[in-house]
């Protein structure tokens, strides 16, 4: 299968999008957890972060889970994809940080073939998602925007970047499908 990055707006309703946002920023209601290490699997460096985790393999760990899935699977119905497995969904917070720029080195973040459907969650997020080719040099940079869908092929190398003033939320799928 050829690689591919694809840049999605207005996949959801503008309605689910608030919600979602102020269901995680804004309504003190929503749990995330302390990570110690927010990365990749296998991976040798260590970044804490806040994360929520609704589901990895057949287990779902959320109650918010069905608030958050209508993203993937509308997605998908949209786009004639028909998902087969979904590994894990989560979701990451990154806090404002002094330090700017990528909070992880190039990686991807299942050793296995997948997809990956980013959503952005809040409408002042900054910090790019940065693509990169096989010998790490940048070949891609997408911007968050609340409601924006961000679909890749999940062998491509990529990492998120840190803010010095906003936070930035984003759902991550790790998912496999069949176009219809």
């Amino acid at each position: 299968m050829e690689k591919f990055i694809k840049t999605y707006d207005n996949i959801i309703s503008t309605k689910l999008e608030s919600e979602i946002e102020h269901l995680v920023f804004h309504s003190g209601n929503f749990p995330v957890y302390y990570n110690h290490n927010n990365t990749y699997e296998g991976s040798q460096t260590s970044n804490p972060g806040l994360v929520h985790v609704f589901q990895r393999g057949d287990r779902l760990g959320s109650q918010f889970y069905h608030i958050f899935s209508p993203i993937l699977y509308t997605f998908c119905e949209k786009n004639n994809i028909e998902i087969t497995n979904v590994y894990e969904s989560r979701l990451f917070l990154d806090l404002p940080s002094p330090k700017e720029g990528p909070d992880l080195p190039p990686h991807t973040d299942k050793t296995y073939p997948h997809w990956v459907l980013l959503y952005y969650i809040n409408s002042d997020a900054i910090g790019d998602t940065i693509f990169f080719d096989n010998n790490e040099n940048e070949i891609e940079r997408i911007s968050p925007k609340k409601g924006r869908i961000l679909f890749f092929d999940g062998s491509i190398k990529h990492c998120g970047s840190h803010s010095k003033t906003n936070s930035r939320g984003i759902i991550n799928f790790n998912f496999i499908g069949n176009k219809k």
